[in-house]
């Protein structure tokens, strides 16, 4: 690779020659006479303090900082193409590698292109920097016994360099990224300075994480969808220590350069598939299924219908696809396994949860029997609710220590508490609102006294002989249909 410096090359742009190359392109006559006048004539002055000089007229040369100025110097050179299919002639503004493919020590097509290339420059009046212009070779054979022949320009030998900077990124010779990492470690330390004063003057942590990101991250993640990938293990860890000291000034968790390096290598992929007139469109297509690193496919005539995710960002799913167990779904997740979901459409209201700390729960969604819920928690095993709509007012308690206390919330007789406690059975309250005023003794040795409360006719008691009453009659219709019931617990979460 011949990395070429030009001397001045917007200063010698002849306008004249540019207007022919540009009607060579195809562009309209006017424009070309537009760009000419731009060009040609224009006074200039220095000045240096109260002293200014005379005016010179130049007609040469494009402005500097002009925006068009790199714009016309590259179709100023748009004919300047390698000749040689075994050589690229890369152009980037007044920035021009000369790329040549030497094989079988078969230097002859790399040293005609230099050499059209510095015929091409008299031609088109830019003046070639040999003292900055530099030579690196890339020896890819294992034994690197060739002898190159040393490169000569304008009768100067071009110096030959073990790496250099193109663009803003070290190449060296032998394609690593090491030079370039240790250039973009010491430059974002050298920027640590600055963020350690601004936290000394008690900023704010946002201002401090803005700071980081515009000048220190810009800085780590240039270019790093091209090298992170391929840097090595070290070159990653000496960028990443320098994250680590910006988290520890700025007092915030910082996005890790692996990260950033995946979310934009994914979205460069997307616009390049997206973009079909992107040189590296074909480049991109889906693999075959059996290679893609996230899917393992069984192809086995009796289990084929497995298939095992491996992904490792999702491997907790595992997807059965046979036609008579498809509905089976296991979840191995480390942190979730106690979920798993029962999906066929005969069993799919039963859902087991196997989790160590909360398998008590377990939950009946069949149509049929879906008022039972079970409550099999050691703890409290006692409560067992019925939302049956036709028996869903019978609460049944089989705790040993509270089980007298029977409650009935059924809307026609939710007025009738039973009070089934061998030591205090006899009592029991009428809480209807019509009816409040009524309190029935049933206790075996006073059954006949019975009390009325009401405000009107509470100076009527009556003493009822009848074994029986509408009270007890109930108690043993519900303590009858609570036998009945499948008796389990939910816990709603």
């Amino acid at each position: 690779m011949l990395f070429v410096d030009y001397s001045s090359a917007f200063n010698t742009i002849i306008p004249s020659l540019l207007t022919t190359k540009l009607e060579d392109l195809g562009l309209h006559t006017s424009l070309c006479d537009w760009i000419s006048n731009f060009l040609t004539d224009r006074p200039h002055s220095v000045r240096v303090g109260n002293c200014a000089s005379s005016t010179l007229t130049l007609s040469t040369g494009a402005p500097q900082g002009c925006v068009l100025s790199p714009l016309l110097y590259s179709l100023y050179t748009y004919d300047c193409t390698a000749t040689s299919s075994s050589n690229i002639i890369v152009k980037f503004a007044d920035d021009t590698v000369v790329m040549g493919l030497i094989l079988h020590n078969d230097e002859r097509a790399y040293l005609e292109e230099i050499k059209y290339l510095e015929n091409w420059c008299q031609e088109n009046n830019l003046l070639l920097n040999v003292s900055k212009t530099k030579e690196l070779i890339v020896d890819c054979s294992k034994k690197q016994e060739w002898h190159y022949q040393p490169v000569r320009i304008n009768g100067t030998t071009v110096e030959r360099v073990d790496s250099f900077r193109y663009l803003g990124v070290h190449i060296s010779q032998d394609l690593s990224w090491s030079r370039h990492t240790n250039s973009l470690a010491k430059k974002a330390r050298q920027r640590l300075y600055h963020l350690r004063r601004l936290r000394d003057f008690r900023l704010p942590s946002k201002v401090l994480r803005n700071f980081y990101t515009c000048t220190i991250e810009s800085i780590l993640t240039g270019n790093i969808t091209v090298r992170f990938g391929n840097s090595t293990k070290q070159d990653r860890q000496a960028l990443q220590r320098v994250v680590r000291s910006a988290e520890r000034i700025t007092h915030t968790e910082l996005p890790d350069l692996q990260t950033i390096y995946y979310k934009r290598c994914q979205t460069k992929a997307r616009r390049i598939v997206k973009d079909p007139t992107h040189p590296n469109n074909r480049l991109f297509s889906l693999l075959r299924r059996d290679l893609r690193p996230d899917i393992t496919v069984n192809t086995h005539p009796e289990t084929s219908d497995i298939t095992v995710n491996t992904h490792p960002e999702t491997p907790d799913i595992t997807v059965n696809t046979h036609p008579e167990t498809s509905d089976i779904t296991v979840n191995t997740h480390p942190e979730t396994p106690d979920i798993t979901v029962n999906t066929h459409a005969e069993t799919s209201d039963i859902t087991v949860n196997t989790h160590p700390e909360t398998p008590d729960i377990t939950v009946n969604t069949h149509p049929e029997t879906s008022d039972i819920t079970v409550n099999t928690h050691p703890e409290t095993p006692d409560i067992t609710v019925n939302t049956h709509p036709e028996t869903s007012d019978i609460t049944v308690n089989t705790h040993p220590e509270t089980s007298d206390i029977t409650v009935n919330t059924h809307p026609e007789t939710s007025d009738i508490k039973v009070n089934t406690h061998p030591e205090t059975s006899d009592i029991t309250v009428n809480t209807h609102p019509e009816t409040p005023d009524i309190t029935v003794n049933t206790h075996p040795e006073t059954p006949d006294i019975t009390v009325n409360t009401h405000p009107e006719t509470s100076d009527i008691t009556r003493s009822d002989d009848h074994p029986s009453s509408p009270v007890r009659e109930m108690l043993q219709l519900n303590s009858a249909v609570a036998t009945h019931v499948y008796v389990w617990c939910c816990v709603l979460t």
